[in-house]
């Protein structure tokens, strides 16, 4: 039963726009990759979280192209600034 209200806060939690990270400590995941089951609800908010990535920031400042996995559909997407 606890495990049901927990999957049930976390996936409102994450269709009510919440932040992957914060969630992740809030369920006291250590690793992200356990807390990512509930990011399928949104997958706007985890494309704006590779968007704005700091590496891939910082990539696309130095010119780089940079492979990213899409959390949501587990494609691959390149990531440029001209």
């Amino acid at each position: 039963m606890s495990h049901v209200l927990r999957h049930s806060f976390a996936s409102h939690f994450m269709m009510a726009g919440g932040n992957i990270v914060v969630l992740q400590r809030i369920l006291g995941h250590s690793d992200i990759r356990v807390t990512m089951r509930y990011a399928h609800f949104a997958p706007d908010h985890l494309e704006e979280a590779v968007t704005n990535n700091p590496l891939a920031r910082m990539a696309r400042q130095n010119g780089d192209k940079m492979a990213t996995q899409n959390p949501t559909g587990g494609n691959t997407v390149q990531q440029s600034e001209p």
